[in-house]
């Protein structure tokens, strides 16, 4: 559910110039992630991101209808713009463990 839900998650809120760029990565990485199941025998793992694509791609047009019909709701909302460094490299190479730790 986390790989299914994450996706509906980047469908519903990136902004449409960044939308197939930000899901296309996130497939990247998810394969990875799948794969890294494999070799290591997680394959109930490596089957559950595949089925969680699946029913991820069923839903794509729902989700797409979904945002399309919210986006009239966000009148003078304001997001803050999304962290454009890796936090992975944050957490891993800089020990950086807290958001709040990592410097603007």
């Amino acid at each position: 559910l986390n790989f299914r839900n994450n996706l509906f998650i980047i469908t519903k809120n990136v902004t449409y110039n960044k939308l197939y760029s930000t899901l296309f990565k996130r497939m990247i990485l998810d394969g990875i992630a799948s794969i890294k199941f494999l070799f290591s025998g997680s394959t109930a793992h490596a089957w559950a991101v595949f089925k969680a694509h699946m029913d991820f791609y069923k839903k794509f047009r729902q989700m797409k209808l979904k945002r399309n019909n919210s986006t009239g709701n966000l009148q003078g909302f304001s997001t803050p713009q999304p962290y454009s460094k890796s936090i992975v490299l944050e957490y891993y190479l800089h020990g950086h463990k807290k958001f709040s730790e990592i410097s603007k």
